[in-house]
Formats: structure tokens, C-alpha cells, sequence
């Protein structure tokens, strides 16, 4: 996040599309509510946290692939589409994650400045995907750094 606040004024820098390389990432994340809903359903916790995990090594994936902050350097239009379809899935990561890691979700969702209407699972969906200029919050660190 320090990185969009950086170069691009603490906006997202276009709205994700359809057809934008990486987009299946965010349909992935709006595609696994069911799954976790059944789950959740039957009181499979972990199974539900192992989904949500996977779809975390997903987006890092996506990240390592894409290398946002090399592209900037030659095609900052380019890193701009892969930033913006991560914001979006920190979204998705950060609603799935609300009954599970309640503190870290309000934190992820504040720094990006999400409405509290808009933290419901019925808001995953492209219809509610975050817009190009949304303005985000100040980054902050979501976890206290470890001192020994």
C-alpha cells in the first residue's frame, strides 16, 4: 500500500476491468463465497481458512508474476492495472476474513477506506469493485512488527 500512496496520490489508479490480465484473480475471489458459505454452514472453520489461504497464495502469485514494482519503471499503466486488481482482492481478503480475524479485517478495510455498508458478503461482486480515484487511508502496519 505504501507503494500506491506513493506513486499514485493514495488513489486507486483505474478501475479494474473485465478483460484486464489478472481480473480471473478477483472473479476467483467473488467465486469462492458459496464454497466458504457451505462450509462455514457445517462448522468446517479450517477448511473455510485453508480456502481463503489458497486464495492468498493466489494473489501472491499474481504479485511475484506480475512485479508491480519493476513495471512502474517502464509501463507504470501496466502496474497500475496489476495494483488495482490487488487492492480489489485485499477487499475480497479482507470481508472473507471478517469473522475469522475480526481485528485485522477492520484494519485491512479502514486502510482502504472501504464504507461500513459496503464489508458484507453480498458485496462481492463486480458490481461494488472499488473504482478508479477511491481514496485510501493513510498505510499503516496491519500486523505490530516483532522485536526480539
Amino acid at each position: 500500500m505504501k507503494f500506491l500512496s506513493k506513486n499514485f496520490e493514495q488513489k486507486l489508479p483505474l478501475t479494474p476491468l473485465k478483460n484486464d490480465d489478472g481480473f480471473d484473480l478477483i472473479e476467483k475471489g467473488y467465486s469462492i463465497l458459496e464454497s466458504l458459505e457451505n462450509k462455514f454452514e457445517r462448522f468446517h472453520i479450517s477448511k473455510c481458512l485453508e480456502e481463503i489461504f489458497f486464495y492468498i497464495d493466489d494473489m501472491n502469485r499474481f504479485m511475484d508474476k506480475s512485479e508491480p514494482w519493476k513495471t512502474f519503471k517502464k509501463n507504470p499503466e501496466e502496474a497500475a492495472k496489476t495494483l488495482s486488481v490487488l487492492v480489489e482482492s485485499f477487499r475480497i481478503i479482507g470481508i472473507y476474513l471478517q469473522p475469522f480475524i475480526p481485528d485485522f479485517s477492520i484494519k485491512l478495510l479502514d486502510l482502504l477506506n472501504i464504507n461500513l455498508e459496503k464489508r458484507d458478503f453480498d458485496c462481492l461482486n463486480y458490481k461494488n469493485v472499488l473504482k478508479k480515484g477511491h481514496v485510501f487511508n493513510k498505510p499503516l502496519a496491519l500486523f505490530p512488527r516483532y522485536e526480539k
